[in-house]
């Protein structure tokens, strides 16, 4: 019988960083990893979250191999990480921001929504995000949206400070009337 999901294998960076490995079936090479200090210049205002934040990451590594669009043992293998992540940190924040260089944050959003309806309820994860048009217009004149937000567990005893410093955070980098909170 297969798996449901890709044996992958970890590895501590550093003191700060630790990142999970990933090879799929078209021999995609998938890198998760935690970075604790990432995000440090930006959290001076909000101590849970820069003593328990950590940046999340998710990097396909370009092997010349076509990317599988639907390959669900993706989203599950992912789910697998970050359970074996939030077993040793129980009050740890995953941050996040969709990369928008490329002008794909979107679709990079949408899989963080097709990933946490997929496995939220079998790790017991909470995301919150934001998304936010910023005014800088791009090549063509138009918006650009940005997408961020943060994945803990349910029962982060943490939880309702963390809330309470993440939209602290939103409002004081992103001005009220450019974000939708979902």
């Amino acid at each position: 019988m297969t798996n449901s999901y890709y044996t992958f294998s970890v590895e501590e960076w550093d003191s700060q960083a630790l990142g999970y490995y990933f090879i799929t079936e078209n021999n995609s090479v998938y890198v998760v990893f935690f970075d604790s200090g990432e995000y440090e210049k930006w959290l001076h205002n909000y101590p849970n979250l820069l003593e328990n934040g950590y940046a999340l990451v998710v990097h396909r590594e370009v092997k010349g191999y076509p990317l599988v669009r639907k390959d669900p043992k993706i989203a599950v293998t992912i789910s697998k990480i970050l359970s074996d992540f939030f077993k040793d940190n129980h009050k740890a924040v995953l941050l996040y921001h969709c990369d928008f260089a490329d002008k794909k944050q979107a679709g990079r959003n949408k899989l963080f929504d097709d990933w946490e309806a997929s496995i939220q309820e079998d790790i017991g994860i909470l995301r919150k995000s934001v998304s936010a048009e910023i005014s800088n217009k791009d090549s063509e004149g138009n918006a650009t949206i940005q997408y961020l937000g943060f994945i803990t567990r349910f029962d982060n005893p943490l939880l309702t400070i963390i809330e309470e410093e993440f939209s602290r955070f939103v409002d004081n980098v992103i001005p009220y009337k450019m974000r939708n909170r979902e």
